[in-house]
């Protein structure tokens, strides 16, 4: 009897750890459909990735100018560093010395998941309510800067439009990178995450991953 209450007990404890370790707030939501999104990475670039579909498209309106593709990349960063063609030494540092213009980056992909995970650095899966992935939406979609007619700010267009840079109303700077913006999108989707100090792609694979399944490790 009492191995068999000690099993009972082990059994709850490691329950209420796991759930601890990958919960986050979802309290609000009573909806039991679930939205798969993934974080990727390419050393240079860290963005989220969507499927272009009916429910993305209409949360995040600059999808819907990818309906072509079958995922979209999502992500930003400095104006000029990264939409310069090659790595430039002199833009990346003006880029962490002082708060600078930045935009969002927006690539399509028709590729199949297993092969964009291949490219990638390292690579997570989430499966996040509806309720959280709207939340997640306004934050991507407040980070634009749109003209006075409530439209994109189109800044360039790269590999025949595959890549599309928009204007972004937010500064860029060595507190605030492109891995500091995913952990506020986390953030306000509500995952536990302080977005805080995390400046590098390690810090953030380091706090994001337990919230999601590793598909791909540095």
């Amino acid at each position: 009897m009492k191995s068999i209450l000690s099993l009972i007990i082990s059994f709850y404890i490691t329950v209420e750890i796991i759930g601890r370790e990958y919960s986050f707030d979802n309290s609000q939501d009573t909806s039991s459909t679930y939205i798969t999104i993934h974080l990727i990475n390419y050393g240079w670039h860290t963005g989220l990735l969507f499927p272009v579909n009916e429910t993305t498209k209409k949360k995040i309106p600059a999808i819907k100018y990818f309906e072509n593709y079958d995922y979209v990349d999502i992500g930003w960063g400095d104006e000029e560093f990264y939409q310069h063609p090659d790595f430039n030494l002199y833009l990346a540092a003006k880029a962490i010395l002082y708060p600078t213009p930045s935009v969002v980056r927006v690539e399509g992909y028709n590729l199949e998941m297993k092969f964009i995970i291949d490219r990638t650095e390292f690579a997570i899966r989430f499966q996040i309510t509806e309720a959280n992935f709207n939340k997640l939406a306004d934050f991507i979609n407040n980070s634009f800067l749109l003209t006075d007619n409530n439209d994109y700010k189109v800044t360039s267009k790269q590999r025949d439009g595959k890549v599309v840079f928009y204007s972004s109303h937010l500064k860029y700077h060595l507190m605030n990178t492109c891995n500091t913006w995913v952990a506020r999108a986390f953030n306000s989707a509500g995952f536990q995450i302080e977005p805080t100090g995390i400046i590098t792609d390690n810090q953030l694979f380091t706090k994001i991953r337990k919230f999601g399944k590793v598909l791909k490790n540095f």
